[in-house]
């Protein structure tokens, strides 16, 4: 039946975009070919572009999947924001170590970090991962000062963040709870400055819309 071909369909795409995410992060953005990603999925290399329009295609499809994780996951917590007893800085610590700790499986992590920095990207279009993050950058807009760049701040964010994640990638610094704490250090001294709620006052800005 026609509901039966699409569930396929979608399975197949699921199974594609994981074997994608191992591959990379296995192998490496430049050594996974459609051959390893098939062969790895167990679907035969012809659906790749069935279901997709191309290899770069699938790859920016499963950036896209990642990143709506990432938003589902800021979304969650933003009220966490809302915790009007407690300190700023430390409802803003609540709040990082909450995502971090969703976000750090390492296969998603890893082909991440080598698409985002790859040529890839710029095909997948910034304009078009702005627009998925449009209700981020609503909710916390107002936390800012006016006429900050939320947008920018945001992905100054992540690039620490990822930055440090390559680092636990490597080895060559622990995944625990010190460098989770060290990384929030960093980001709230980059953003401190920018935030517009004032040293000890409550989050009331952020929209709880």
């Amino acid at each position: 039946t026609k509901g039966k071909k699409e569930m396929k369909q979608e399975e197949i795409r699921q199974k594609l975009m994981e074997s994608a995410i191992h591959v990379v992060a296995t192998e490496g953005i430049h050594k996974a070919t459609t051959k390893a990603i098939a062969a790895h999925s167990g679907v035969n290399e012809v659906y790749i572009y069935r279901t997709f329009e191309d290899k770069e295609d699938l790859f920016a499809q499963t950036f896209a999947l990642i990143d709506s994780e990432l938003i589902a996951c800021i979304l969650k917590y933003v009220p966490i924001m809302h915790m009007k007893d407690i300190d700023i800085e430390e409802r803003c610590h609540i709040f990082f170590i909450s995502c971090w700790k969703n976000i750090l499986d390492y296969n998603k992590c890893s082909f991440f970090i080598q698409y985002y920095y790859s040529q890839y990207y710029n095909s997948y279009s910034p304009l078009k991962r702005r627009k998925a993050y449009r209700e981020v950058i609503e909710r916390f807009t107002p936390a800012f000062k006016k006429g900050t760049d939320v947008w920018r701040m945001f992905n100054r964010i992540l690039d620490i963040v990822y930055s440090t994640i390559i680092k636990i990638l490597r080895n060559e610094i622990p995944d625990n709870e010190e460098t989770a704490g060290d990384v929030f250090a960093v980001v709230y001294s980059a953003i401190e400055s920018q935030l517009s709620w004032g040293n000890k006052k409550a989050a009331e800005n952020v929209s709880e819309n």
